[in-house]
């Protein structure tokens, strides 16, 4: 029985993977289309998951613009960087926080009480 489910789920992913290939074609290439994946093209586009599909891939009708590779690969580590940079950030403020609440805790009851009036003094 499990050989049979994992023959359904992988001729299933594969289905998947060649439809995907149908509609990415034109996207990657400017060569002609095999025959074949013209049609299942062709039938993934007659439902609606292949249309919402195609829609959600930036695939128009026959065809569109090629992806230029160095754009996409500049556009992915832009990304990458800045996620990064905004996850560094935050881990450094976290730190410095860390610290100096630990040395406030650490500072004798009076010095924390000027502490407190030198931050919470009303502005004049």
């Amino acid at each position: 029985m499990q050989q049979i489910i994992k023959y359904i789920v992988v001729a299933a992913g594969s289905a998947a993977v060649v439809a995907i290939a149908s509609l990415l074609w034109p996207k990657f290439t400017d060569r002609t289309e095999p025959l074949v994946l013209n049609q299942v093209r062709g039938a993934v586009l007659g439902t609606e998951v292949g249309q919402n599909t195609a829609k959600l891939l930036g695939v128009t009708g026959d065809g569109g613009n090629i992806l230029n590779f160095s754009d996409t690969v500049s556009s992915v580590a832009g990304i990458v960087t800045s996620s990064v940079e905004q996850k560094v950030a935050q881990i450094v403020s976290d730190q410095v926080a860390s610290q100096v609440v630990k040395q406030y805790n650490q500072l004798p009851i009076p010095q924390q009480n000027r502490v407190v009036e030198m931050i919470c003094k009303p502005k004049e």
